[in-house]
């Protein structure tokens, strides 16, 4: 009996990143659903596409540009383990960004605007974003809570909650992007990257990004927000900040990521909730 061979596909797969770009997906389509787009809407797929493919250009863009600091960082990334080309990575950016935009594009004024603006961000994030400093990580903050404001449609349907969705992405987002140099400073410096841990220091920089990361939690909790989403959304955004206080209490980089990460969709999940549940 002769094994499936998956060839480049797995490869390709961990390239793009595409848990990352379904969870920014699924972040869109939540920004959708809060702003009142109905489940059976054909703008919902276009959403959806849009954000996968641009996410999935831009991490593929950011893999191709970071081989030196990977190296040190990150051996089993697809380029530095030998399983893709630099040239490979470039070129599946380009095409998924000229196809996320092409899907962002159709939909309304608005959209277009967040997702060309978006795609010019993140070429440019992947070609400069080792020497932003902080800027880097609220770059990140902001291409992913823009998404949420890209779900919504039209500018006017951003209410409390939808804004306070994109806000908590951002701010969460920014946080973990943070702990991420802490971590990633070894490979970093040997590059001569100039990321914020490189500039001030690891205890400085994991003290900025857990400010940012209860900032978020403290929007969460606003009295709009609550009032518009109830309590159920209470309780579980509650759980949410439960897991960034233990990610805070962690004393593994990695593991105070994936704590932040976990927050941050049982943070998605209360918006669901509060807008679905009683």
């Amino acid at each position: 009996m002769t094994r499936l061979s998956l060839g480049p596909v797995v490869p390709l797969l961990s390239l793009v990143r595409a848990h990352a770009c379904a969870t920014a997906a699924v972040l869109a389509l939540l920004g959708a659903f809060l702003a009142g787009e109905p489940a059976g809407s054909p703008a919902l797929l276009p959403v959806a596409t849009a954000v996968f493919l641009v996410t999935a250009g831009g991490n593929s863009l950011n893999d191709a540009c970071d081989t030196g600091p990977d190296r040190v960082n990150r051996r089993g990334r697809p380029i530095p383990s030998g399983a893709l080309s630099q040239r490979t990575a470039v070129a599946v950016g380009a095409l998924c960004l000229v196809a996320g935009a092409i899907a962002g594009t159709r939909l309304t004024p608005w959209c277009s605007a967040i997702c060309l603006s978006n795609v010019l961000l993140v070429v440019a994030y992947a070609r400069w974003s080792k020497r932003l400093g902080l800027a880097k990580d609220l770059l990140v903050g902001y291409l992913v809570g823009s998404t949420v404001l890209f779900g919504a449609l039209e500018p006017d349907r951003v209410d409390a909650p939808v804004a306070a969705l994109a806000a908590c992405a951002a701010l969460a987002t920014a946080a973990r992007e943070l702990l991420k140099d802490v971590e990633d400073l070894p490979g970093d410096r040997a590059a001569g990257a100039r990321t914020l841990p490189i500039a001030i220091g690891e205890r400085k920089s994991e003290a900025l990004s857990y400010l940012l990361l209860f900032s978020a939690v403290a929007l969460a909790f606003a009295p709009p927000v609550t009032r518009a989403l109830g309590t159920t959304y209470a309780a579980v955004a509650a759980a949410g900040a439960l897991a960034f206080v233990l990610s805070w209490a962690s004393k593994r980089p990695r593991t105070k990521q994936v704590l932040v990460m976990a927050g941050s969709v049982v943070e998605m999940a209360a918006f669901w909730a509060g807008r679905t549940l009683p």
